[in-house]
């Protein structure tokens, strides 16, 4: 009879572990590197680049945090007028679009979408690039409309890459 229980007991121990795995590993973090970066009012925010059209595609879907100092950059080969939304999301963003290494449009707190339809956000001028950031980035930096970005060399021999080919 104890022999049932301390085997009884391993195997409930065992499946509340495996549980637990399985919500710590449900989602992901945002990962960035050192080299890709953007200042923006003498902030550093490293980025991770969404430069292909799978990348742009999956963006930061599934990812459950970011951290005050990351973002994600999308990069287009030709500056036009472009739409986001955040079906599949996670976590609830600040989106900035930006033409000419300028900010032209700005949402703030974009909450995620659960079910169709999803809100759509429209750039209101050409741009070239968009950066997510974390929710609350844009007030808690003063980030306005107009405010210029300087990126990392990086970011900017890859921005001229895609607009070569």
């Amino acid at each position: 009879m104890k022999f049932m229980k301390k085997i009884t007991l391993t195997l409930i121990c065992i499946l509340i572990l495996f549980i637990c795995q399985i919500k710590i590993s449900d989602g992901e973090t945002l990962k960035t590197n050192n080299s890709d970066f953007v200042f923006i009012k003498d902030k550093k925010i490293f980025l991770n680049i969404a430069d292909t059209e799978e990348k742009k595609i999956k963006g930061l879907m599934y990812i459950d945090s970011i951290s005050d100092n990351q973002g994600m950059v999308f990069i287009f080969k030709t500056p036009d007028y472009r739409t986001f939304w955040m079906k599949n999301m996670k976590i609830p963003l600040d989106i900035v679009f930006i033409s000419n290494n300028k900010i032209a449009t700005i949402y703030k707190e974009v909450p995620v979408c659960g079910k169709d339809p999803c809100q759509l956000y429209s750039s209101r001028h050409k741009i070239d690039s968009v950066i997510e950031f974390k929710n609350g980035f844009c007030d808690k930096n003063n980030i306005k409309i107009g405010d210029k970005i300087k990126f990392s060399e990086n970011i900017k021999i890859k921005k001229a890459g895609l607009k070569e080919n």
